[in-house]
């Protein structure tokens, strides 16, 4: 079934079966719609697409799909099929968030990027292999997924290279593994039943926000090669005090909203600190 958009006067947006598409992008789905068959020479499907699309069962993507759009899928609870064609390049931020019905997912050689928490909280999700070719892997992107015989991500902890990504929120002790030299940004967030992290001498970065609100996290030791501590890194988290290691140069946001902290040891190499470091913090 043709239909035009009403309401919008570009004549190139229509309906088809339950979808709204503007030339080659699928822009938006009916909320009734439980087997989506997206037409043939469509390229991308746009941002919230099909968000929130309770009732959505299964969705057909044909091989002429490039992109698929930041949030599109996410909190579709009730999808539990669906293809990645060949061709696919792009899966955004928050995809498929909360798509508790998927169990597995075949990614396809084409695949370039997944983007952060890109598969979050898809709590059914057992079996995921990544392309060769995949170039970038957003943090969170397979956060709370219980993966099975996956070999970058093991006890409630996902790396991609020699980077940290993620990791589960429930976790509640955390030993990253030597050969790390990053942790991601948000890598930790939320994750508030941490209470040890150990991280490996060679770690050089820790992103903005890594820590934030890790409130059960009351201690951690910095390594000795550690050089960069992100924006807001230890932002609402548990701990009493820490030993800067020399290294360091700036500090901004660090421990804002730290309520017990009580010590830090800052180190002679710092050159910069933020007046809001220790904004509303013991």
């Amino acid at each position: 079934m043709l239909r035009l958009y009403r309401g919008d006067s570009d004549i190139n947006s229509y309906w088809i079966d339950g979808i709204r598409y503007e030339g080659d992008k699928a822009v938006e789905a009916d909320e009734e719609l439980q087997n989506a068959v997206i037409k043939d020479g469509t390229t991308e499907i746009l941002p919230y697409c099909f968000a929130g699309r309770q009732k959505l069962i299964s969705v057909t993507l044909p091989s002429s799909i490039v992109e698929i759009d930041y949030h599109a899928f996410a909190y579709c609870t009730g999808l539990t099929v669906i293809n990645m064609p060949a061709g696919l390049e792009i899966i955004g931020d928050f995809a498929f968030e909360d798509c508790a019905g998927l169990t597995s997912i075949a990614l396809p050689a084409s695949l370039k990027s997944i983007g952060h928490d890109a598969f979050a909280n898809c709590t059914g999700l057992t079996s995921v292999e990544l392309p060769a070719g995949l170039t970038d892997l957003g943090y969170n992107a397979f956060r709370n997924c219980p993966l099975q015989n996956t070999p970058w991500k093991e006890n409630g902890l996902t790396y991609w290279r020699n980077c940290l990504i993620g990791a589960d929120t429930d976790i509640t002790s955390a030993i990253v593994k030597d050969g790390t030299e990053r942790i991601a940004d948000h890598a930790f967030e939320r994750c508030e039943k941490l209470t040890e992290a150990v991280l490996p001498e060679g770690l050089t970065s820790i992103g903005d926000h890594a820590f934030d609100s890790c409130r059960s996290l009351t201690a951690i030791e910095l390594p000795k090669s550690l050089t960069d501590i992100g924006i807001a890194c230890f932002v609402n988290s548990g701990l009493t005090s820490i030993v800067i290691p020399d290294g360091v140069t700036s500090l901004c946001w660090t421990f804002s909203s730290c309520l017990s902290l009580r010590e830090v040891t800052l180190p002679a190499t710092l050159l910069e600190i933020s007046c809001s470091c220790f904004a509303e913090s013991g």
